[in-house]
């Protein structure tokens, strides 16, 4: 068995008990650091839902301005501006 395969193997194994000391802990201990713990390593996610009741089509207008720095979050974004 070559280094990838051991490799594999072995965090196969650390993902299995991480699974079982996430549901030991969670009924009486930290559940903070589980989640983040189960976010690194095992890809989960907290649930994500938009829920609407208006159906009209929405259109997004996406402008790239030459030498302007780029928007890194949604609260650097002006909605306000309507050209």
């Amino acid at each position: 068995m070559g280094f990838s395969e051991y490799s594999a193997l072995k965090r196969a194994e650390g993902k299995e008990l991480l699974r079982a000391k996430q549901m030991q802990v969670a009924m009486s201990g930290d559940k903070t650091m589980l989640v983040w713990l189960g976010k690194q390593y095992l890809d989960q996610k907290e649930k994500s839902e938009i829920k609407t009741e208006d159906t009209t089509p929405k259109t997004l207008k996406v402008e790239i301005v030459p030498g302007k720095k780029p928007v890194n979050s949604e609260s650097e974004i002006d909605l306000t501006r309507n050209t």
